[in-house]
């Protein structure tokens, strides 16, 4: 549990893509959690039960709406499409399964839904499998448009998107919601591409934990835009940068506060230094360095 998480107001979804049921293995899950009270109040499994599906490996949450990706989930049609990815909505208000978010055009190992976003009744799907991202209306499951990157990206278009009512972003391509028109590109300086991101009005924050940073490969970055102009106002870089530390891994802006990750590489046999989370202020300075409790079970 806690691959993916995702808060609005004071409800918490945790997706856990590994969970098992009855009949098959790696199912997954989304609990959700009501933070004033500190109870879990929902667990929530998609209602086909396909096994090996990881519903969980990405979570978004919008008032009472939340969508849950299943980037494995295989489409049982006469071609038998595995690997095809489904998105799920639900209403968190009472539990209750909306329905599905499909691309038209699905395909095999397609992967839709390893990433998502929502924001009031739209929500964005990353499908990498095949280098786009669908902006969807959830309450009916239509796809309203495709978005597809103007040329060659280096990560795969989807892998990390972003919404807003005023925004979508996918990579480092910034869209109209409401026509799915492109509006500009972010200007990434360096050598590597945006994989995770986080949007606070005209701002956006994004991880590059592919980054090369003073010779060390992945070593990470993270880059505070103005989506306005795509201009970078801010680059956070790790103070002690090293190999494989994967700084920027996910990324979190609200207000004032940056929050970004570097889990570090685990290598089977190797003690490996448990993984860090850096609090900043948007200034750039650092207030905190966030660490478990218990490094040896991390």
């Amino acid at each position: 549990m806690g691959f993916s998480v995702a808060v609005a107001g004071d409800m918490l979804a945790v997706g856990a893509p590994h969970v098992d049921d009855d009949l098959n293995e790696s199912v997954g899950a989304v609990f959700v959690f009501d933070l004033l009270e500190r109870v879990q109040r929902f667990e929530l499994m998609a209602p086909d039960g396909e096994g090996e599906t990881n519903l969980g490996r990405a979570v978004a949450l919008s008032g009472r709406t939340l969508v849950a990706g299943a980037p494995f989930h295989p489409i049982r049609d006469p071609t038998n499409k595995m690997d095809a990815g489904n998105t799920y909505a639900f209403d968190i208000g009472d539990g209750s399964f909306i329905g599905d978010l499909v691309p038209e055009d699905i395909r095999s190992r397609a992967n839709a839904g390893e990433s998502v976003a929502v924001h009031g009744g739209k929500a964005l799907v990353g499908v990498p499998g095949l280098g786009v991202a669908i902006l969807f209306d959830v309450p009916t499951g239509r796809q309203l448009f495709k978005l597809e990157p103007p040329g060659i990206d280096p990560i795969p278009f989807g892998s990390s998107v972003a919404l807003s009512g005023k925004y979508a972003v996918v990579g480092a391509h910034v869209y109209d919601p409401d026509t799915g028109l492109a509006l500009r590109d972010l200007k990434v300086p360096g050598n590597g591409g945006l994989l995770s991101h986080s949007l606070d009005g005209e701002r956006l924050l994004a991880g590059a934990s592919n980054y090369s940073v003073g010779g060390m490969a992945l070593a990470g970055a993270a880059f505070l835009f103005d989506l306005a102009s795509g201009e970078v106002a801010r680059v956070f870089l790790p103070d002690a940068p090293e190999t494989e530390l994967h700084y920027g891994s996910d990324v979190a802006i609200d207000g004032n506060l940056v929050l970004i990750t570097a889990p570090r590489t685990f290598s089977a046999g190797t003690p490996t230094p448990p993984g860090e989370a850096f609090l900043y202020n948007t200034a750039g300075r650092l207030l905190a360095t966030l660490l478990p409790s218990d490094p040896g079970n991390e």
